[in-house]
């Protein structure tokens, strides 16, 4: 079975756009898990949280993931919000390749800030919100098999290094 690549981190951090620019430089077919579950449900996915809840937000996100990893030598960039363990990251590496993004908490800030998309955040104390949550996270993003801070980056330098460390990884057979 040909392994997928799997970019997680924090929303914000740049998965979408780094993911589907990977899949081109790697000539490999590219998902986006929100833009799939919109594609599914007809819904953007703050409509969907707004309408149906965090409940059914998760559950929809959650159903799509799972759906999108029975594909083979994809890229998939997750939602910011996919809720994964410990256990559930070890268990993802078996078959795919996880990639974590991480972003200082004050870009991210700065990023989100001009958005109104993104109900999972607390708008009155996002910074404070984005730090706590990046902390909660800190362990399963360095526990991914690439964790690449692309704080002071460009988008041609991260997909350089990434191509790269997957380009060794492919000749010693983990791709």
């Amino acid at each position: 079975m040909a392994r997928n690549i799997i970019l997680i981190g924090f929303m914000g951090t740049g998965k979408s756009t780094v993911g589907r620019r990977l899949a081109e430089r790697l000539n490999m077919p590219f998902y986006d898990l929100d833009r799939e579950v919109e594609k599914l449900t007809g819904l953007s996915m703050l409509a969907m949280y707004q309408k149906y809840g965090e409940v059914r937000f998760h559950a929809e996100e959650d159903l799509m993931f799972h759906k999108l990893l029975q594909k083979e030598r994809c890229v998939i960039a997750t939602g910011g919000t996919l809720r994964l363990s410990l256990t559930d990251l070890e268990k993802l590496k078996e078959k795919n390749t996880v990639i974590a993004l991480y972003l200082e908490p004050e870009i991210i800030h700065r990023r989100l800030k001009r958005r109104n998309n993104r109900p999972m955040l607390n708008r009155k104390n996002m910074y404070e919100d984005i730090v706590n949550k990046c902390r909660a996270r800190e362990m399963l993003y360095q526990n991914a098999d690439v964790c690449l801070n692309t704080t002071d980056l460009s988008l041609e330098k991260i997909i350089t290094l990434l191509a790269d460390k997957l380009g060794t990884e492919d000749e010693n057979g983990v791709l």
